[in-house]
């Protein structure tokens, strides 16, 4: 289930960003699309990467819930 990936296979993400939301409790697609915008932005220090991985992970999950 496309849920079920982890955030490391996200297409562009940098490793500082996978181990910040590691620490953060945030490990896979379901759990990034789960989490607060806000919160995510915090922990990547960018609103742009943000919403970047949110749009990425939204593909993940649909395109594989198909």
């Amino acid at each position: 289930m496309a849920k079920d990936k982890r955030i490391g296979e996200l297409p562009g993400i940098s490793a500082a960003a996978v181990v910040g939301l590691n620490r953060a409790g945030v490990e896979s697609v379901h759990d990034l699309l789960a989490a607060g915008f806000d919160r995510l932005a915090y922990i990547v220090d960018d609103y742009n990467e943000a919403a970047r991985l949110v749009r990425e992970a939204r593909k993940l999950a649909h395109g594989e819930q198909t």
